[in-house]
């Protein structure tokens, strides 16, 4: 079947999108109903994340005049549900966690050690006292 065939009689597809599976009994009250698919949380290659999921069906074309049967088209159903702005959040979540871990990893290994950081850097001394340093030195 060529492009111009298929786009003269294929009929629109139409997708709900709930947090609960359609009834069992949904080929009955929907006469209608061709599939049903679950997206299921996930990551992408893109760095981003939402849903996703994919079915293989099969979809009948409406009979043209003088034809016996409908035509039957094999589809592949993907649908990709993108959480606008995710990729950016993922690398800020990302730094924050590898420069905590750091941390975690320095303290952890300074208390193996035994070693303690000091609380704060011993001041300066006083300009007098460097000023006098300075004139001995010289």
């Amino acid at each position: 079947m060529g492009v111009t065939a298929f786009k003269s009689r294929a009929q629109p597809l139409h997708v709900n999108i709930s947090h609960t599976r359609p009834p069992t009994d949904v080929e009955s009250t929907d006469p209608g109903f061709l599939e049903a698919i679950e997206l299921i949380s996930s990551s992408f290659s893109t760095g981003s994340f939402g849903w996703k999921g994919s079915k293989r069906m099969t979809v009948n074309l409406p009979k043209l005049e003088g034809e016996e049967e409908e035509e039957k088209v094999h589809v592949m159903l993907t649908i990709n549900a993108t959480v606008i702005g995710s990729k950016d959040a993922k690398e800020e979540v990302e730094e924050g966690e590898k420069s905590g871990e750091k941390a975690e990893e320095k303290a952890g290994e300074k208390e193996a050690e035994g070693v303690d950081e000091p609380a704060q850097e011993e001041p300066a001394p006083p300009a007098e006292e460097a000023e006098g340093t300075e004139q001995e030195a010289s």
